[in-house]
């Protein structure tokens, strides 16, 4: 009960602070999707487990649109670090036929002397879709499966 308070809490939220017009820089929104479990484990959970870059995620969510593109905001904590941390990306979704799978992409925007990057290379993430969630089955970041309910759109009439 206090899961789908908390959704329908944020929901009013969103819904309140954008205008009627639900086209942004990258068409529609078609997709608004909150992680529910990595791995198996609820939130939060550990993201990686990789020594060195141990964290913890406490939050992510991801809006879909149109053109393929999605934004990610995923709030972390790691060890050592006082607070949690809030990051904001980009992806850029590539779907198979029927739109059921897909490959996600972080855009590289790091370039390093000419045509070398220092970016990990793509697809950073794989996954598949339904009607109720998109659930990342490999990930070159986290741990997997990632499971993510979608929790919208919720548009204005």
């Amino acid at each position: 009960m206090t899961r789908l308070l908390a959704i329908m809490l944020v929901a009013t939220v969103l819904g309140g602070c954008r205008d009627n017009d639900p086209t942004g820089p990258h068409g529609g929104l078609t997709g608004i999707y909150v992680l529910r479990t990595i791995n198996g484990a609820s939130l939060p959970a550990a993201g990686n487990g990789s020594g060195m870059t141990d964290f913890t995620i406490i939050a992510d969510t991801i809006h879909t649109y149109r053109d393929g593109y999605a934004l990610e905001v995923i709030v972390t904590s790691r060890p050592g670090a006082s607070g949690v941390q809030r990051q904001q990306q980009e992806l850029q979704l590539s779907w198979g036929e029927g739109y059921v799978t897909f490959d996600a992409e972080y855009p590289c925007r790091d370039m390093l002397a000419g045509a070398m990057a220092s970016c990990v290379a793509p697809p950073h993430h794989k996954g598949e879709r339904s009607s109720f969630d998109i659930t990342f089955t490999y990930s070159v970041m986290y741990r997997v499966p990632m499971v993510f309910e979608r929790v919208g759109p919720i548009l204005p009439e």
